[in-house]
């Protein structure tokens, strides 16, 4: 690839990537706390780029450029332009289907207090929900009215409120599911967020060893209402 075709390219993945955290599109790939480092990164491809780009203009020429094909070019630019002019999306129900996977169980049965109530309710990540309804020898949720924010996935018998789980990228993002019941027909429409409150559905808890998505604990619904994507659309993992 030649000097011209290098510099084009990180340059525009360098503002691809300055792009993406300044206007907080990043958080649909990664974890909020890899903006620092994104936005370095892309900083740092700039200033590359425009070294290149002067030391080209400055360095004389003796009449012989060694060029390659398109081909490599384009492999380099597309995936960025693609990335440019598609908006960012966070992982939604379809993608949860698709992620059977496993993850590392809590380390411990214990788990911390639940938080304060918040207008009559405790309000939970789906990730903290799923690992203490599962795990949880304690039973800190008995009895106790949660609040949960999610999206919906499509299931006979009501709704799944599904919320990602991620370590450090969409990439190792697993999806946390839990059954939703008693909520009132017609279910809201697949992949919009939702608030969901309501009481955990006893059941037996399972030995801390490894979680599968498709271990899905019971929540029955007292009330259902839609809510705006949250800032950060996954959750941490256990």
């Amino acid at each position: 690839m030649n000097v011209d075709a290098r510099t084009t390219g990180a340059a525009c993945l360098g503002i691809l990537m300055v792009k993406l955290v300044t206007s907080g599109g990043y958080r649909a790939y990664v974890r909020p706390r890899m903006g620092v480092l994104l936005l370095l990164a892309g900083s740092s491809l700039l200033m590359v780029a425009a070294a290149a780009l002067l030391s080209s203009l400055l360095r004389p020429r003796d009449g012989h450029e060694y060029r390659t094909g398109p081909g490599l070019d384009l492999l380099v630019l597309v995936p960025t332009v693609l990335m440019a002019v598609m908006p960012p999306v966070p992982l939604g129900a379809a993608a949860a289907a698709m992620r059977p996977g496993a993850l590392r169980a809590p380390k411990t049965s214990v788990f911390p207090p639940l938080p304060q109530r918040v207008s009559g309710a405790v309000p939970l990540t789906v990730s903290d929900f799923v690992g203490r309804a599962l795990y949880d020898a304690g039973g800190s949720l008995k009895g106790i009215r949660v609040r949960l924010v999610g999206l919906v996935a499509p299931e006979p018998g009501g709704f799944l409120l599904v919320r990602f789980a991620m370590f450090c990228c969409a990439a190792d993002a697993i999806p946390m599911r839990v059954h939703i019941r008693g909520a009132r027909p017609p279910p809201p429409a697949e992949d919009s967020w939702v608030e969901v409150t309501g009481t955990w559905r006893p059941a037996p808890v399972r030995p801390a060893i490894r979680f599968d998505p498709s271990m899905m604990p019971t929540l029955d619904a007292v009330t259902v209402r839609p809510t705006a994507e949250p800032s950060d659309p996954y959750d941490p993992p256990f």
